[in-house]
């Protein structure tokens, strides 16, 4: 049964926010943010290398023009990297949905591991998302999985709050209606158990283990 479950509860899941409701940006120091030349070899590289340690995975450059420069659905206007020195160790895009421009969407949000556990998801999160602002956009969203409970935490922290019903401009989701229902339904309950353990002071409860990644 629980295996059942488990599946079931697979499916992709949406938040959104106004982003004129978010935080200021943070200040990351001693790290620091610059946005990454998209189609510079090193730049490249280096996405590659985070992306692979975050997810476990052995993407090449074929892998990443997919899924940045020529993603089917989404099209991406920034990526962002946070540096440890000259070395980044965490990187964030961020674009529209190429069927509906007016709403921004967060992509691809990843940190090596000797970068995890120093609070830098949240202040690339909201770095990403206020750069998306300066393009006139007013409402972005977040597609992740529930296996990433940590992602859904810090956009919960940022005002990200579940979407109420999926949209023909996200990305396909091919689980069947039954398991798109359940995992709405894990993405609330979620969404609840953080937003009561908060008692208002807008930090809420862990969602349980995972680092700060989104897909």
């Amino acid at each position: 049964m629980n295996a059942v479950l488990g599946r079931l509860r697979g499916g992709l899941v949406c938040t959104q926010a106004a982003l004129a409701d978010l935080p200021a940006p943070r200040d990351p120091a001693p790290f620091q943010i610059r946005e990454m030349d998209m189609t510079w070899p090193d730049d490249v590289a280096a996405w590659l290398e985070i992306h692979n340690d975050a997810f476990g995975r052995a993407w090449g450059t074929v892998d990443y023009t997919r899924a940045i420069l020529g993603h089917p659905h989404i099209r991406v206007l920034h990526t962002f990297f946070v540096l440890a020195g000259d070395h980044p160790v965490g990187a964030a895009s961020v674009g529209v949905y190429r069927a509906n421009p007016a709403v921004g969407v967060g992509h691809y949000l990843g940190f090596r591991r000797e970068a995890r556990r120093h609070g830098l998801a949240k202040a690339l999160v909201l770095h990403r998302y206020h750069a998306l602002a300066a393009h006139g956009i007013s409402v972005a969203e977040s597609q992740t999985y529930l296996r990433h409970p940590e992602s859904l935490r810090i956009h919960f922290e940022c005002g990200f709050r579940p979407k109420p019903r999926r949209d023909p401009w996200n990305n396909p989701d091919p689980a069947g209606p039954l398991a798109r229902l359940v995992t709405r339904h894990e993405l609330d309950r979620l969404y609840a158990r953080w937003a009561e353990a908060g008692s208002g002071n807008g930090h809420g409860a862990p969602l349980g283990r995972g680092v700060a990644w989104s897909r």
